[in-house]
Order: C-alpha cells, then sequence, then structure tokens
C-alpha cells in the first residue's frame, strides 16, 4: 500500500480502539426500578428523578441513592416494599450492589392505621 492510502487506514483503526477504550472505561450500572402506589411520588436522590408511577433507570454500581417518599395531600406513606422493604419513615437509603427493585405504598390519612385491639 501507499502511504496516501494507509494513512486513512491508520485514522480509521485509531478511533475504533479510542470508541472502544472509552465504551470500555464506562462505569458499570444496575437497574433500579421504582413503582408508586396510590397518591404520592418518589424521587431519587442526588439525581434528582421524580417518580409518580413507575419508573426504570441505571444507577451506578456502588453508588448510595436516597429514595424520598412524599404523599399528596390528604395522604400517608403506609410502607416501603423491595429493596426498602422495612424501612421507617420518607426517607429510605440503599447502596447499588445488584439490581433493586422499590415500591412506596401510600394511603389516605387514617386508612392505613391497624386498629387497637
Amino acid at each position: 500500500m501507499t502511504p496516501r492510502r494507509t494513512l486513512p487506514l491508520l485514522l480509521a483503526a485509531a478511533a475504533a480502539l479510542a470508541l472502544t477504550a472509552s465504551a470500555a472505561a464506562a462505569p458499570p450500572t444496575k437497574r433500579l426500578r421504582i413503582d408508586v402506589v396510590d397518591a404520592g411520588t418518589v424521587t431519587l436522590r442526588p439525581r434528582g428523578l421524580v417518580c409518580t408511577g413507575s419508573c426504570d433507570t441505571r444507577v451506578r454500581l456502588g453508588n448510595r441513592i436516597a429514595l424520598v417518599a412524599t404523599p399528596d395531600a390528604g395522604h400517608e406513606l403506609l410502607q416501603w416494599g423491595g429493596a426498602c422493604r422495612g424501612q421507617v419513615g420518607p426517607r429510605c437509603v440503599l447502596t447499588v450492589r445488584h439490581p433493586l427493585y422499590v415500591f412506596a405504598t401510600f394511603v389516605r390519612i387514617g386508612e392505613g392505621a391497624i386498629p387497637p385491639p
């Protein structure tokens, strides 16, 4: 090959290697699915994604994330479920180690309470 024909091939090969290297350097992510049951929102912090129904996103492996449940007027958070099961209060903090599924259930104020015996 002549030098004129070789240069475009070398440039194309270098560009392909650079693209492959940048794709390989992308940090690993995991799937996060959030479902909101009834009347409220769940906000993913620090990203600011606000879910009112179902949301799917990807989050970096190893990151700590916070989910904040906010009930609509006249409603309250009944419970967290999925990866946040057992969390008390409107905030759930998780470290991303694998794909995560989370849901927040809201009810009308007073409907979620268990009456005393």
